[in-house]
């Protein structure tokens, strides 16, 4: 190869290295930036002042409307007027219904071979050999699921929680503290939850499939299945927020009138809400900070080397 397109063919290498340890490097810029973000929320979280629910609602009540105060809590998930999903109460309930749909897709039969024997130098030798022609083809069935139908509802009285263990009074409900639904999103939570799964069989008539038909069968319905997910009653979970004293008609997901404490989101905070144990939860935060860690520094040595195969190859082939 003549040293000129040696020279070409060098920087043409050179060149992508070069851009793709650039790249590699900008992921683990980001990647230290999510890391030093990770670090100060949980240094901030383990300085902030840990109260029990009943605490936080009544210094709430004492500064007044729409003063909050940044605060850590531990409870468990309850709403004054739960909805019911299928076998259990819950303060929020996803449903969506699938069609399982039997539908006919025409398959080519396989082809015929022919095994045919050939001496070549006295050898006998057998050759597998394509006909051209095929096996009859047929029809052949294939499931599919088709989302029909989906609803979402939150209890009338809202995503909230109380002490951890607490019980209801007979004379009055006990102090609760619910989510301003604009500052955490349902939905998000929702997602997090195991789904449920029933099955409804369809009383359709069977489907004759004639082999040989030029049409496909008439696709038919199985059945219908219901999937669910829930918010529910009773979880332990932690938060960490701004609790306030509002009106309920100020709240978003929360219908009645009076006052009641509410989590809402903290301005350059953490703002958590999260089933499971406050536990769980810093040890989860404290193994993404050190996955997050390791992940950038490995992008950036990978960046790096890169990087300078890139410029080498990239000079080698400039200097030829």
């Amino acid at each position: 190869m003549p040293e000129r397109d040696k020279g070409n063919l060098l920087l043409s290498l050179g060149l992508p290295c070069f851009c793709g340890g650039g790249g590699l490097l900008a992921l683990a810029f980001l990647l230290r930036s999510r890391e030093a973000k990770l670090r100060r929320e949980l240094e901030l979280m383990a300085s902030t002042e840990l109260l029990s629910v009943d605490s936080a609602v009544r210094a709430a009540q004492r500064r007044g409307l729409n003063a909050g105060a940044y605060v850590e809590l531990c409870g468990q998930s309850y709403t004054e007027q739960p909805l019911k999903s299928q076998d259990k109460l819950a303060m929020a309930v996803e449903t969506r219904k699938l069609e399982k749909v039997e539908r006919y897709k025409w398959k080519e039969g396989d082809y015929i071979y022919e095994e045919r024997e050939t001496t070549v130098d006295g050898r006998t030798r057998v050759q597998r050999t394509n006909t051209g022609r095929r096996e009859p083809g047929k029809w052949v069935p294939s499931i599919q699921l088709r989302e029909v139908e989906r609803t979402a509802s939150t209890a009338a009285s809202g995503v909230c929680f109380r002490e951890l263990g607490a019980t209801s009074g007979l004379m009055s409900s006990p102090l609760q503290i619910c989510l301003d639904l604009k500052s955490f999103d349902v939905e998000g939570l929702l997602r997090c939850q195991s789904e449920t799964k029933t099955y409804s069989p369809s009383t359709s008539t069977n489907v004759n499939v004639t082999v040989n038909s030029d049409t496909p069968p008439p696709a038919r319905i199985l059945g219908y299945e219901t999937r669910e997910r829930i918010l529910p009653m009773g979880q332990e979970v932690y938060a960490v927020g701004n609790v306030a004293w509002r009106y309920r008609a100020s709240v978003k997901g929360m219908q009645g009138e009076g006052a009641v404490a509410v989590l809402q989101r903290a301005q350059g905070k953490p703002s958590i809400f999260a089933f499971g144990s406050r536990e769980s939860i810093l040890q989860q935060r404290q193994s993404s900070l050190e996955w997050t860690g390791s992940v950038a520094d490995l992008l950036r040595s990978l960046g790096l080397g890169t990087m300078a195969l890139g410029g080498a190859l990239g000079l080698a082939g400039y200097l030829r």
